[in-house]
């Protein structure tokens, strides 16, 4: 009997070590063929990534982030409409496209709370489906309105040698899509006293197209860096990112993050942590201004 409860108890301890082995080998597969544990799944998690982030996330991007265990998160949303009016007297219908000619176009922008932008996008899908009239449209000056989620995020997290840093992200997405898209700009500034690290800075667009995804990555050396400029461009606590955004017939849907590692270098006292996320979307005219969203974490 001893020798059964014995044989037993070392097929059971076999077993279960067994299943460890198996989950610390694989535990999940992304769309790219990268096999992650489950320790490696719950450190991206714990650094803000989202499913969807893993799900397209590349090589690169998992060998710069798979090791690191986010400690604190904290994230502000911000909901805005963003209206298009033109300030000309023409009472030709403007037909709900941007104008062509010299008219001059104000954007102007409105944060608005969740249950706020639910119910506008309800209203502006029962508008959409009603066929308006041109008199209705020569006496309307909005010409084309549209909907942005921003979330500004910080991840505390103890990296190399001990020293704490802080991911430093913007996530945008559009809830509506404007009808005219090129070249936008995405950008994080951090509190004063703290650096960015460019080993570290990544940004990623996401654009859906009926159900099918393509992405575009930004490594650190990609040329849609804006250049460091202590004047006119991004200091050593910002990074602006310039997405060439993709385009098509069918795109209804488009994510953009962009993030990096933010340490402090100055020798002060610090009881606060800012990281400022801005986006500017660049129109038929030209950019219509920065919308701004800002998370803050006690240090």
């Amino acid at each position: 009997m001893k020798k059964i409860i014995i044989f037993s108890l070392i097929f059971i301890i076999f077993f279960v070590n067994q299943k460890i082995v198996n989950a610390d080998t694989e535990f999940y597969t992304n769309i790219n063929g990268i096999e992650m544990t489950q320790q490696e799944y719950n450190n991206l998690l714990s650094m803000a990534f989202t499913e969807q982030d893993i799900y397209l996330m590349t090589q690169e991007e998992f060998e710069n982030n798979k090791n690191n265990i986010g400690i604190k998160t904290v994230a502000k949303v911000s909901y805005i409409k963003t209206v298009a009016i033109s300030k000309s007297n023409n009472i030709l219908p403007k037909l709900n496209t941007l104008s062509l000619n010299n008219d001059e176009i104000v954007y102007k922008n409105y944060y608005l709370t969740e249950n706020q932008m639910k119910k506008e996008l309800y209203l502006d899908s029962v508008l959409t489906n009603i066929n308006s009239s041109s008199i209705y449209r020569a006496s309307n000056s909005t010409i084309e309105t549209t909907y942005k989620k921003l979330t500004a995020s910080i991840t505390s997290y103890l990296g190399d040698g001990g020293f704490m840093y802080y991911r430093s992200r913007a996530d945008l997405k559009w809830l509506k899509m404007p009808k005219i898209t090129s070249e936008d700009l995405i950008s994080v500034k951090v509190t004063d006293g703290f650096m960015s690290d460019p080993n570290t800075r990544y940004g990623v667009q996401i654009a859906g197209d009926d159900g099918d995804i393509e992405t575009v990555t930004y490594g650190k050396n990609s040329s849609k860096w804006e250049p460091k400029d202590y004047i006119n461009g991004p200091k050593e606590n910002e990074e602006i990112l310039k997405p060439n955004l993709i385009n098509g017939l069918g795109i209804n849907e488009r994510r953009i993050y962009m993030y990096f590692d933010a340490y402090q270098y100055y020798p002060d006292n610090y009881d606060y942590f800012r990281a400022q996320a801005g986006y500017n979307h660049n129109t038929l005219t030209g950019f219509d201004g920065w919308i701004i969203t800002t998370a803050d974490m006690n240090i």
